[in-house]
């Protein structure tokens, strides 16, 4: 039963699919990351880069769902491609696919912000990890809309209150 539930929620319902960003230089890998997706059932809108300046005018000119990356790179690192994207205020989820980060790498990552690593030796735990980085970001942006209106409600009220020509008990 609860591979089941699992195996729903890795698939994608909505009827727009998934804008993806990948950041990645081997073709090979590439391929088995797109494929392990499609395979699961989620429905992808890929564009792939392998270098930087590739990553920094896809991420300038277009909005992404999610983004998935390798961690090491002839030119740089997955963090590094982060770390841009941070500067550029873009909360995007972010995922690191590597083939060998180590458990202290791993922590620092996680730390640092990224929404998870998978090893490209499990891929098949990587729609689990897409669907969730994508559902703790529509969570996040539900939240944000929430204290919003929040906030807009106590000024809206508070000047009622202050500004009111009668007295208020």
């Amino acid at each position: 039963m609860k591979a089941d539930r699992l195996e729903k929620s890795i698939i994608n319902t909505s009827e727009s699919p998934v804008r993806v960003l990948l950041l990645e230089e081997s073709l090979a890998n590439s391929q088995d990351i797109l494929e392990e997706l499609r395979a699961s059932g989620m429905a992808i809108e890929p564009t792939v880069v392998g270098t930087r300046n590739e990553f920094l005018e896809a991420t300038s000119n277009q909005d992404f769902s999610v983004i998935l990356s390798a961690h090491r790179l002839q030119e740089w690192t997955g963090l590094e491609a982060f770390d841009e994207l941070q500067r550029a205020g873009k909360p995007t989820p972010f995922i690191l696919v590597n083939g060998e980060l180590g458990e202290k790498e791993t922590a620092k990552c996680l730390q640092q912000g990224v929404s998870d690593c998978v090893l490209k030796s499990h891929l098949g735990r990587l729609p689990i990890a897409v669907r969730r980085a994508l559902e703790e970001n529509q969570l996040r942006e539900a939240n944000y809309r929430a204290r919003r209106a929040l906030q807009e409600s106590e000024t809206r009220n508070r000047e009622l209150i202050e500004n009111s020509v009668y007295g208020v008990f």
